[in-house]
Protein backbone atom coordinates (compact mmCIF):
# COMPACT_ATOMS: atom_id res chain seq x y z
CA UNK A 1 0.00 0.00 0.00
CA UNK A 2 3.07 2.46 1.03
CA UNK A 3 4.38 1.27 -2.70
CA UNK A 4 0.88 2.15 -4.56
CA UNK A 5 0.74 5.79 -2.37
CA UNK A 6 4.64 6.44 -3.49
CA UNK A 7 3.99 5.77 -7.07
CA UNK A 8 0.74 8.42 -6.97
CA UNK A 9 2.47 10.73 -5.58
CA UNK A 10 5.26 10.65 -7.92
CA UNK A 11 3.00 10.56 -11.20
CA UNK A 12 1.24 13.83 -9.33
CA UNK A 13 4.40 15.46 -9.04
CA UNK A 14 5.70 14.86 -12.62
CA UNK A 15 2.31 15.76 -13.59
CA UNK A 16 2.66 19.25 -12.16
CA UNK A 17 5.80 19.65 -13.29
CA UNK A 18 4.92 18.82 -16.77
CA UNK A 19 2.10 21.21 -16.43
CA UNK A 20 4.29 23.99 -14.79
CA UNK A 21 6.88 23.42 -18.12
CA UNK A 22 4.06 23.92 -20.70
CA UNK A 23 3.45 27.07 -19.32
CA UNK A 24 7.00 28.02 -19.58
CA UNK A 25 8.55 29.65 -22.44
CA UNK A 26 11.75 30.59 -23.40
CA UNK A 27 12.53 32.70 -26.34
CA UNK A 28 15.86 31.38 -27.84
CA UNK A 29 16.49 28.68 -25.23
CA UNK A 30 14.72 25.41 -24.05
CA UNK A 31 13.59 23.68 -20.73
CA UNK A 32 13.82 20.47 -19.32
CA UNK A 33 12.70 18.79 -15.84
CA UNK A 34 15.90 17.70 -13.65
CA UNK A 35 15.16 16.44 -10.13
CA UNK A 36 11.78 17.96 -9.80
CA UNK A 37 12.74 21.30 -10.72
CA UNK A 38 12.77 23.03 -14.02
CA UNK A 39 15.62 23.99 -15.92
CA UNK A 40 16.80 26.76 -18.41
CA UNK A 41 19.14 26.33 -21.18
CA UNK A 42 19.94 29.13 -23.72
CA UNK A 43 20.36 28.31 -27.24
CA UNK A 44 24.42 28.60 -28.62
CA UNK A 45 25.54 32.18 -28.34
CA UNK A 46 22.87 33.94 -26.39
CA UNK A 47 23.57 33.95 -22.51
CA UNK A 48 20.58 33.54 -19.41
CA UNK A 49 19.89 36.12 -17.16
CA UNK A 50 18.22 35.19 -14.19
CA UNK A 51 18.03 32.18 -12.17
CA UNK A 52 18.90 29.02 -14.17
CA UNK A 53 16.91 26.47 -11.76
CA UNK A 54 13.12 27.45 -11.59
CA UNK A 55 10.52 25.61 -8.93
CA UNK A 56 6.90 25.63 -9.81
CA UNK A 57 4.41 26.33 -7.18
CA UNK A 58 2.17 23.23 -7.97
CA UNK A 59 2.22 23.56 -11.09
CA UNK A 60 1.40 27.16 -11.47
CA UNK A 61 4.76 29.42 -12.01
CA UNK A 62 5.62 32.28 -10.11
CA UNK A 63 8.29 34.94 -9.68
CA UNK A 64 10.69 36.96 -12.56
CA UNK A 65 11.53 35.22 -15.84
CA UNK A 66 14.91 34.18 -17.03
CA UNK A 67 15.81 35.76 -20.48
CA UNK A 68 18.14 34.70 -23.25
CA UNK A 69 20.22 37.67 -24.03
CA UNK A 70 23.05 38.41 -26.66
CA UNK A 71 24.40 41.60 -27.37
CA UNK A 72 24.05 43.76 -30.58
CA UNK A 73 21.06 46.25 -29.89
CA UNK A 74 21.90 50.00 -29.90
CA UNK A 75 22.45 51.42 -26.59
CA UNK A 76 19.78 53.46 -24.86
CA UNK A 77 20.07 57.37 -24.48
CA UNK A 78 20.36 58.66 -20.58
CA UNK A 79 17.29 59.89 -19.16
CA UNK A 80 15.92 62.75 -16.79
CA UNK A 81 16.24 62.21 -13.08
CA UNK A 82 18.79 59.24 -13.49
CA UNK A 83 20.78 57.47 -15.71
CA UNK A 84 20.69 54.16 -18.03
CA UNK A 85 23.06 51.72 -16.95
CA UNK A 86 23.67 50.46 -20.59
CA UNK A 87 25.53 46.93 -20.59
CA UNK A 88 25.99 44.26 -23.41
CA UNK A 89 22.62 42.61 -23.12
CA UNK A 90 20.37 44.45 -20.74
CA UNK A 91 20.03 48.34 -20.04
CA UNK A 92 18.93 49.29 -16.59
CA UNK A 93 17.51 52.05 -14.84
CA UNK A 94 18.85 53.98 -11.54
CA UNK A 95 16.39 56.98 -10.64
CA UNK A 96 18.23 59.89 -8.28
CA UNK A 97 17.35 60.55 -4.61
CA UNK A 98 13.71 61.81 -4.81
CA UNK A 99 12.71 60.07 -8.04
CA UNK A 100 10.72 56.93 -8.25
CA UNK A 101 10.70 54.18 -11.47
CA UNK A 102 7.57 54.44 -13.52
CA UNK A 103 7.61 51.22 -16.08
CA UNK A 104 10.19 48.84 -16.62
CA UNK A 105 13.41 48.86 -14.35
CA UNK A 106 15.35 46.42 -17.07
CA UNK A 107 15.28 45.83 -20.82
CA UNK A 108 17.16 42.73 -22.77
CA UNK A 109 18.60 41.96 -25.59
CA UNK A 110 18.09 39.39 -28.20
CA UNK A 111 20.87 40.75 -30.50
CA UNK A 112 18.29 42.37 -32.36
CA UNK A 113 15.44 43.87 -30.24
CA UNK A 114 14.71 44.79 -26.48
CA UNK A 115 12.28 42.81 -24.95
CA UNK A 116 10.43 45.79 -23.23
CA UNK A 117 10.63 49.68 -23.41
CA UNK A 118 12.58 51.27 -20.12
CA UNK A 119 10.48 53.31 -17.71
CA UNK A 120 11.72 56.89 -16.46
CA UNK A 121 12.00 58.51 -13.28
CA UNK A 122 9.62 60.75 -12.02
CA UNK A 123 9.15 63.03 -9.14
CA UNK A 124 8.40 60.96 -5.69
CA UNK A 125 4.80 62.85 -5.22
CA UNK A 126 4.00 62.48 -1.11
CA UNK A 127 0.39 63.49 -1.54
CA UNK A 128 -2.04 60.89 -2.71
CA UNK A 129 -3.07 60.66 -6.50
CA UNK A 130 -6.63 60.46 -7.99
CA UNK A 131 -5.52 57.84 -10.40
CA UNK A 132 -2.96 54.86 -10.58
CA UNK A 133 -2.47 52.45 -13.67
CA UNK A 134 0.36 50.85 -11.11
CA UNK A 135 3.55 51.68 -13.62
CA UNK A 136 4.93 53.54 -10.41
CA UNK A 137 7.06 51.28 -8.56
CA UNK A 138 5.71 53.10 -5.46
CA UNK A 139 2.04 52.00 -7.10
CA UNK A 140 0.93 55.31 -6.21
CA UNK A 141 1.00 55.23 -2.28
CA UNK A 142 -1.61 51.90 -2.00
CA UNK A 143 -0.43 49.56 -0.19
CA UNK A 144 -0.41 45.79 0.73
CA UNK A 145 -1.35 44.64 3.72
CA UNK A 146 1.41 42.10 4.00
CA UNK A 147 0.74 37.78 5.17
CA UNK A 148 2.63 34.58 5.34
CA UNK A 149 0.12 33.16 3.32
CA UNK A 150 -0.22 35.87 0.39
CA UNK A 151 -0.03 39.25 -0.95
CA UNK A 152 -0.69 41.85 -3.06
CA UNK A 153 1.82 42.35 -5.70
CA UNK A 154 3.04 44.76 -8.45
CA UNK A 155 3.57 42.57 -11.41
CA UNK A 156 4.99 42.92 -14.99
CA UNK A 157 3.78 41.65 -18.08
CA UNK A 158 7.00 41.26 -19.51
CA UNK A 159 9.09 40.07 -16.51
CA UNK A 160 7.18 37.97 -14.36
CA UNK A 161 5.66 34.63 -15.13
CA UNK A 162 2.09 34.37 -16.11
CA UNK A 163 -0.43 31.34 -16.34
CA UNK A 164 -2.46 30.85 -19.39
CA UNK A 165 -5.11 29.22 -16.90
CA UNK A 166 -4.89 31.61 -13.77
CA UNK A 167 -3.87 35.45 -14.53
CA UNK A 168 -4.00 37.92 -16.44
CA UNK A 169 -1.59 37.95 -19.68
CA UNK A 170 -1.85 41.31 -20.30
CA UNK A 171 -2.32 44.49 -18.03
CA UNK A 172 -5.39 46.26 -18.90
CA UNK A 173 -3.46 49.88 -19.33
CA UNK A 174 -1.66 49.30 -22.51
CA UNK A 175 -3.54 45.38 -23.61
CA UNK A 176 -0.33 43.97 -24.48
CA UNK A 177 2.42 41.26 -23.58
CA UNK A 178 5.15 43.72 -24.55
CA UNK A 179 4.21 46.58 -21.75
CA UNK A 180 2.69 47.01 -18.61
CA UNK A 181 1.76 46.53 -15.13
CA UNK A 182 -0.84 45.44 -12.83
CA UNK A 183 -1.41 44.30 -9.44
CA UNK A 184 -2.06 40.52 -8.99
CA UNK A 185 -3.33 38.66 -5.59
CA UNK A 186 -1.16 35.38 -5.22
CA UNK A 187 -2.21 32.98 -2.43
CA UNK A 188 -0.98 30.10 -1.19
CA UNK A 189 -2.87 26.90 -1.57
CA UNK A 190 -5.81 26.70 0.78
CA UNK A 191 -5.47 30.26 1.86
CA UNK A 192 -8.41 30.92 3.54
CA UNK A 193 -8.46 34.51 5.02
CA UNK A 194 -8.95 37.79 4.13
CA UNK A 195 -5.79 40.16 1.90
CA UNK A 196 -6.47 43.85 1.88
CA UNK A 197 -4.81 46.45 -0.64
CA UNK A 198 -5.56 49.51 0.78
CA UNK A 199 -5.56 53.08 -1.44
CA UNK A 200 -3.79 56.32 -0.22
CA UNK A 201 -5.53 58.22 2.41
CA UNK A 202 -8.03 60.62 0.65
CA UNK A 203 -9.72 63.53 1.86
CA UNK A 204 -12.93 64.08 3.09
CA UNK A 205 -13.46 67.06 1.34
CA UNK A 206 -13.56 64.87 -2.20
CA UNK A 207 -16.67 63.36 -1.45
CA UNK A 208 -18.33 66.38 -0.81
CA UNK A 209 -19.91 66.81 -4.37
CA UNK A 210 -21.03 63.20 -6.14
CA UNK A 211 -17.64 61.38 -6.26
CA UNK A 212 -17.27 57.53 -7.71
CA UNK A 213 -14.44 55.28 -7.77
CA UNK A 214 -14.04 53.29 -11.13
CA UNK A 215 -11.10 50.02 -11.41
CA UNK A 216 -10.76 47.07 -13.26
CA UNK A 217 -10.78 43.62 -12.36
CA UNK A 218 -9.41 40.00 -13.68
CA UNK A 219 -11.18 37.48 -11.77
CA UNK A 220 -10.01 33.92 -13.36
CA UNK A 221 -9.66 30.20 -12.75
CA UNK A 222 -11.18 26.93 -10.92
CA UNK A 223 -9.64 28.42 -7.76
CA UNK A 224 -10.59 32.20 -7.40
CA UNK A 225 -12.04 33.07 -4.32
CA UNK A 226 -13.99 36.36 -4.02
CA UNK A 227 -13.22 39.86 -4.51
CA UNK A 228 -14.73 42.77 -2.22
CA UNK A 229 -14.08 46.45 -2.54
CA UNK A 230 -15.04 48.67 0.35
CA UNK A 231 -14.82 51.99 1.50
CA UNK A 232 -13.35 52.55 4.55
CA UNK A 233 -13.79 56.09 6.86
CA UNK A 234 -10.09 56.55 8.48
CA UNK A 235 -11.78 56.33 11.89
CA UNK A 236 -12.53 52.43 11.19
CA UNK A 237 -9.81 49.93 11.45
CA UNK A 238 -9.45 47.03 8.83
CA UNK A 239 -10.63 44.49 11.24
CA UNK A 240 -13.84 46.28 11.48
CA UNK A 241 -14.49 46.61 8.05
CA UNK A 242 -16.95 43.65 7.59
CA UNK A 243 -19.15 43.95 11.12
CA UNK A 244 -21.37 46.24 9.53
CA UNK A 245 -22.52 46.17 5.58
CA UNK A 246 -22.33 49.81 5.41
CA UNK A 247 -18.94 49.80 3.92
CA UNK A 248 -19.02 47.22 1.18
CA UNK A 249 -19.90 48.20 -1.79
CA UNK A 250 -18.99 45.62 -4.60
CA UNK A 251 -18.57 41.72 -3.94
CA UNK A 252 -18.09 39.60 -6.78
CA UNK A 253 -17.34 35.76 -6.28
CA UNK A 254 -16.08 32.61 -8.81
CA UNK A 255 -13.83 32.88 -12.17
CA UNK A 256 -15.64 35.59 -14.17
CA UNK A 257 -13.52 34.51 -17.57
CA UNK A 258 -10.18 35.27 -19.02
CA UNK A 259 -11.18 39.35 -19.40
CA UNK A 260 -10.67 42.53 -17.54
CA UNK A 261 -13.79 44.03 -16.32
CA UNK A 262 -14.71 47.68 -15.47
CA UNK A 263 -16.98 48.40 -12.34
CA UNK A 264 -17.91 51.97 -10.45
CA UNK A 265 -18.78 52.50 -7.26
CA UNK A 266 -20.23 55.49 -5.27
CA UNK A 267 -18.68 57.08 -2.66
CA UNK A 268 -21.27 58.98 -0.06
CA UNK A 269 -20.63 62.03 2.27
CA UNK A 270 -17.65 61.43 4.46
CA UNK A 271 -17.94 63.09 7.76
CA UNK A 272 -13.83 62.05 7.93
CA UNK A 273 -10.50 60.86 5.51
CA UNK A 274 -11.07 57.65 4.15
CA UNK A 275 -9.53 54.83 1.81
CA UNK A 276 -10.59 52.79 -0.63
CA UNK A 277 -10.13 49.22 0.02
CA UNK A 278 -9.80 45.61 -2.38
CA UNK A 279 -10.00 42.63 -0.32
CA UNK A 280 -9.46 38.83 -1.67
CA UNK A 281 -10.64 36.71 0.17
CA UNK A 282 -11.15 32.57 0.70
CA UNK A 283 -9.38 31.19 -2.03
CA UNK A 284 -9.53 27.36 -3.05
CA UNK A 285 -6.05 26.84 -4.15
CA UNK A 286 -3.13 28.69 -6.25
CA UNK A 287 -4.98 28.01 -9.40
CA UNK A 288 -7.17 31.16 -9.99
CA UNK A 289 -6.06 34.55 -9.72
CA UNK A 290 -7.52 38.10 -9.06
CA UNK A 291 -5.95 41.10 -10.22
CA UNK A 292 -7.06 44.75 -10.24
CA UNK A 293 -5.89 47.86 -12.60
CA UNK A 294 -6.17 51.51 -13.76
CA UNK A 295 -8.21 52.79 -10.68
CA UNK A 296 -9.62 56.30 -10.55
CA UNK A 297 -11.42 58.45 -7.95
CA UNK A 298 -13.34 60.53 -10.55
CA UNK A 299 -15.00 63.83 -9.94
CA UNK A 300 -18.83 64.41 -10.03
CA UNK A 301 -18.75 65.47 -13.48
CA UNK A 302 -16.52 62.58 -14.79
CA UNK A 303 -19.04 60.48 -12.56
CA UNK A 304 -21.99 61.78 -14.68
CA UNK A 305 -20.18 60.88 -17.69
CA UNK A 306 -19.74 57.54 -17.03
CA UNK A 307 -21.04 54.81 -19.20
CA UNK A 308 -24.09 52.52 -17.43
CA UNK A 309 -24.72 49.73 -20.41
CA UNK A 310 -23.26 45.88 -20.44
CA UNK A 311 -21.05 45.53 -23.10
CA UNK A 312 -21.00 41.76 -24.76
CA UNK A 313 -17.54 40.00 -23.96
CA UNK A 314 -13.97 40.25 -25.97
CA UNK A 315 -13.76 36.56 -25.27
CA UNK A 316 -16.99 34.02 -24.70
CA UNK A 317 -16.55 32.69 -21.12
CA UNK A 318 -15.61 28.90 -21.27
CA UNK A 319 -18.19 26.34 -19.95
CA UNK A 320 -15.72 25.52 -16.83
CA UNK A 321 -15.99 29.30 -16.38
CA UNK A 322 -19.32 28.99 -15.62
CA UNK A 323 -19.06 25.54 -13.75
CA UNK A 324 -16.83 27.54 -11.60
CA UNK A 325 -19.39 30.65 -10.93
CA UNK A 326 -22.03 28.11 -10.18
CA UNK A 327 -20.53 26.43 -7.98
CA UNK A 328 -19.47 29.46 -6.05
CA UNK A 329 -22.75 30.85 -5.33
CA UNK A 330 -22.75 28.34 -1.68
CA UNK A 331 -19.62 29.57 -0.76
CA UNK A 332 -20.78 33.46 -1.76
CA UNK A 333 -22.60 32.54 1.19
CA UNK A 334 -20.33 30.96 3.47
CA UNK A 335 -18.31 34.16 2.96
CA UNK A 336 -21.06 36.56 3.36
CA UNK A 337 -22.25 34.92 6.74
CA UNK A 338 -18.85 35.29 7.51
CA UNK A 339 -18.71 38.87 6.82
CA UNK A 340 -21.69 40.88 8.36
CA UNK A 341 -23.68 40.20 11.27
CA UNK A 342 -27.06 38.08 11.61
CA UNK A 343 -29.71 40.29 10.07
CA UNK A 344 -27.85 42.35 7.05
CA UNK A 345 -27.80 41.74 3.47
CA UNK A 346 -25.26 42.50 0.47
CA UNK A 347 -24.94 44.54 -2.34
CA UNK A 348 -25.85 43.26 -5.13
CA UNK A 349 -23.84 43.59 -8.50
CA UNK A 350 -25.60 46.20 -10.63
CA UNK A 351 -25.43 47.50 -14.41
CA UNK A 352 -22.39 49.48 -13.51
CA UNK A 353 -20.19 46.29 -14.27
CA UNK A 354 -18.38 46.21 -17.38
CA UNK A 355 -16.52 44.05 -19.94
CA UNK A 356 -13.18 46.15 -21.16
Amino acid sequence: MILFWAIVLISSVDRTNARCQESVQLEHGSTEIVNGSIVFHCDQGYFLQGSKVFTCDRGIPRGKKPFCAKSGCQEYEQIQNGFVLNAPMKAKIICSDGYGLVGNRIAYCDGEKRSTQLGSCAFRDQAWTASCDFESEDMCGWTAELSFLGTWKRVSTVADFHSEKTGPQKDHTFQKQSDGHYVRMETESDAFGTYHFLSPLYPKELSLSATCFQFHYFMFGSGVGSLLVSVKPVSVTIGDIFKTNQLVQFVMTGSQGARWLEYTIDIKQMDEDFQVIFTATDARSQYGDIAIDDVKLMTAEECARRSIFIEPPRKPIEESDIKDSLGYQMALVVVVRSLFREGTSMKAVDAKNHVW
